[in-house]
């Protein structure tokens, strides 16, 4: 598991009496009439400013765990449709006109990411349901989703066929390690009925081992299939297991012979018995 000089200036003067210039990130202006990378933050956020985090907080928390889980991804899903259903008619039209490229929508924060030019940038800005135009500083050089190898293509394939066999979980835990009981884990997962059943965990690292204990533990996109298209809508090709945003493809597997960290990590946070 990786941007207007004096145009800018002559920009910058005819449009500084309009409110929405407020809302454009200024190193934009500084970066040349190009393709600029750009995250687009939507004013709907469910945690908007200082306060909001421990207010929620505070409601929610007499309510278990799965229930505000359930409640609130649900809430940020709908949050990010509502907002960009608002936009969509303008989005398709920039779209068919070539004005964006590469657009990915969000919605933990509540947002969309894409690559455009300054004036379109600023015809962002003015609609009401965009709180603020920020520079991608962490954009990589290619934003644009690939196919991948036969190779890699025919190894995830192997992965997913694994996958889909029928691996029932142990009915008990099988031994656990001295270090393990040493931290007192055993007593918190009885006193807290913690089975982790459920829990989805993202981990960003470099790809894992293909080794059943791994692959049967793999969360996957219930959307996607392993064909070449983005099925889902996301602009991202093949992400069944994950995506790796340095190749820009969906193989997520590790290449090494005996050593990967993502393997190690991923094993500690979900490995099953195999």
């Amino acid at each position: 598991m990786k941007f207007l000089r004096l145009t800018a200036l002559i920009v910058g003067t005819s449009l500084s009496g309009q409110n929405y210039l407020g809302k454009v990130d200024p190193i934009l202006y500084e970066k040349g009439n190009d393709w600029l990378p750009i995250f687009v933050r939507m004013e709907d956020q469910l945690v908007l400013k200082a306060g909001d985090y421990e207010r929620i907080s505070e409601f929610r928390s007499q309510k278990p765990r799965s229930q505000n889980r359930e409640e609130v991804l649900s809430l940020l899903r709908k949050k990010a449709q509502d907002s960009f259903a608002k936009l969509r008619d303008k989005i398709d039209e920039m779209n068919g006109k070539g004005q964006l490229r590469g657009l990915r929508k969000f919605w933990i924060v509540n947002g969309f990411a894409c690559r455009a030019r300054l004036p379109t940038i600023e015809s962002l800005a003015r609609e009401k349901e965009i709180s603020y135009v920020y520079f991608d500083r962490f954009a990589f050089d290619s934003d644009t989703s690939l196919p991948m190898s036969g190779r890699k293509i025919n190894r995830l394939g192997k992965v997913l066929r694994l996958w889909n066999e029928p691996a029932p979980l142990p009915d008990k835990r099988e031994d656990i390690p001295w270090n393990v009981s040493e931290i007192g884990a055993v007593r918190a997962w009885k006193d807290e009925n913690a089975t982790g059943l459920g829990v989805t965990v993202a981990v960003i690292d470099s790809g894992i081992l293909p080794t059943p204990s791994l692959v049967r533990a793999l969360a996957k996109n219930p959307a996607e299939e392993l064909n070449g298209k983005d099925d889902d809508g996301n602009g991202l090709i093949d992400d069944l297991f994950g995506y790796d945003f340095r190749s820009n493809t969906g193989y997520v597997l590790d290449d090494s012979k005996t050593t990967s960290h993502g393997s190690s990590c991923s094993g500690i946070i979900a490995g099953r018995v195999s």
